[in-house]
């Protein structure tokens, strides 16, 4: 279009550049999709996962219980 062209209902006047904003929005979705991905696994976690950490708590839970002892005996030997 030009200055002092007729238009007529239907003309395209002007066209935007939506390639930014059609990027902006791949990238949240993917965005979105890689949350919902995580949040699935906090929901249904791995089973062997679980079992993992839960030996590791149990682990944490009596080096923990045998250094209160360890400290019970060295501080009473003072």
């Amino acid at each position: 279009m030009k200055v002092g062209n007729q238009v007529k209902q239907g003309d395209v006047l002007a066209e935007l550049d939506t390639t930014d904003l059609e990027l902006a929005v791949a990238q949240a979705e993917q965005s979105y999709l890689s949350q919902q991905a995580t949040y699935s696994l906090t929901v249904n976690p791995d089973p062997d996962e679980v079992a993992a950490t839960q030996l590791a708590v149990s682990n944490a839970a009596a080096a923990y219980k045998l250094a209160q002892q360890k400290y019970a005996v060295n501080s009473t030997i003072r």
